[in-house]
């Protein structure tokens, strides 16, 4: 029984999952066929089912010489036009086969064109509206959170050594217009970007309430449709506190969710990544990976981090202890592996430093 409850447990995800891209995929049927109902009744051909979903017919009602259903299996929908089926076709008027080449074109390419039209509008809406990524589903703890119409064209990180620092582009930036063209939103300004690979771009930029023009020109980034322009920096977002595992060194220093960290270490922060996108909250372990803002704010003998938090009209200052675990990856036939280091394996000392 057990085992029968096990396989249960596996199997729902995948039906979850499997369900979830049904669905959508169920509508945009649903769409087109409603394309090709539209169609018929405009070149007046007789329709004499729309369906929503298949299989054995749950409701449904008739109005005029069309039968509206919704049938059992909700995934998409279908049209039965009179004569469409060439063994049920008698000539008369209204029968699909009967209607002009023109017309009998239009209602097979009505479906087609309704998706085509249907992915246009909802490309223009996710481009004109945006969308809200939450960090927090990444690195854990911390959520990049929407900020305001002036503050969603700042600038939050900068990579050291990339394309936008050499051009003189500084945290807390604000765009204002590329080219002389006027910067409204972040994906405009990453669309500049990634089409001006290897050519100079003039940046007008609000700092600290005066404009600076700045001259930036993107490094290449091979793709397969080309060479794309980056200058590696990123947009500025609220470091949010998202969720708190119990009994964690967070938990125990006093963080709560709904803080927003401002600094670390005595470092204004303007986005998740520069505080890290390979930190984490796991169990008792902060884990921190490459990035390099994070690294330049600890020395190797720290064991804390100092954070700078806002918490409602508060300001508060908070140490959180680090405990460091440098976990082994053993590569096959090394010589870590032949000396008995095996995946998984804590590092406590080298050559007896703790």
């Amino acid at each position: 029984m057990e085992f029968f409850i096990d396989l249960i447990s596996a199997i729902i995800p995948y039906i979850r999952t499997a369900f979830l891209a049904i669905i959508p995929l169920g509508f945009i049927i649903f769409i087109h066929e409603l394309g090709h109902f539209y169609a018929a009744k405009r070149c007046g051909i007789k329709v004499n089912t729309f369906s929503l979903g298949f299989g054995p017919k749950l409701i449904g009602f008739q109005r005029d010489e069309t039968e509206y259903r919704i049938s059992l299996l909700p995934f998409g929908g279908y049209v039965q036009m009179e004569g469409e089926n060439p063994n049920e076709q008698t000539g008369t008027q209204g029968e699909f086969a009967s209607a002009s080449i023109s017309n009998r074109a239009f209602v097979v390419a009505a479906g087609p064109a309704v998706n085509l039209l249907f992915g246009i509008l909802v490309y223009w809406f996710v481009f004109a509206t945006g969308i809200n990524a939450d960090s927090a589903r990444l690195i854990g703890g911390l959520t990049g959170l929407p900020l305001g119409e002036k503050e969603a064209i700042q600038i939050g990180w900068v990579a050291d050594d990339g394309p936008g620092a050499v051009g003189g582009l500084m945290p807390g930036d604000a765009i204002v217009s590329i080219n002389g063209d006027p910067i409204s939103h972040w994906a405009m300004f990453q669309t500049r970007i990634f089409t001006s690979a290897n050519r100079p771009l003039d940046l007008v930029v609000e700092r600290d309430g005066e404009r600076k023009i700045l001259s930036v020109i993107p490094d290449p980034e091979p793709s397969v449709r080309g060479d794309i322009g980056i200058i590696r920096v990123s947009s500025r977002t609220e470091t949010v506190i998202s969720h708190i595992e119990e009994g964690s060194l967070a938990a125990q220093t006093g963080i709560q969710v709904g803080d927003q960290i401002e600094s670390i270490n005595g470092k204004k922060l303007h986005n998740v990544p520069y505080f890290g996108y390979g930190v984490w909250q796991a169990s008792e372990d902060w884990r921190i990976e490459k990035y390099q803002a994070l690294y330049q704010s600890i020395n190797e003998n720290q064991d804390a981090l100092t954070l700078g938090i806002r918490r409602g009209d508060e300001t508060l200052t908070l140490e959180l202890p680090v405990r460091w675990r440098v976990k082994a990856s053993v590569q096959e036939n090394s010589i870590a592996q032949n000396a008995g280091i095996q995946d998984g394996d804590v590092l406590v000392t080298l050559n007896g430093c703790q």
